[in-house]
């Protein structure tokens, strides 16, 4: 995979994530046209820089994790 499609399917999987609406790893997989394997590379290099993903088992989806700030 290219770095230019590396980057368009990061930001689509932002898009989704934001809205809650990935579906399963197998699901955006599909979505991507992507391998799960290629989708968890993708996911853990996304996290490894910064971005707060995580999967909720309860909705079924990639979701932006809550970003508690201490004052």
């Amino acid at each position: 995979m290219n770095f230019s499609l590396l980057l368009q399917k990061s930001e689509h999987i932002k898009e989704l994530a934001a809205k809650e609406n990935t579906g399963t790893p197998k699901e955006l997989a599909i979505k991507l046209d992507i391998s799960e394997r290629s989708l968890s590379r993708i996911i853990k290099a996304l996290k490894d820089n910064g971005y707060p993903i995580e999967y909720s088992i309860s909705k079924q989806s990639y979701v932006l994790k809550q970003v508690a700030i201490e004052i």
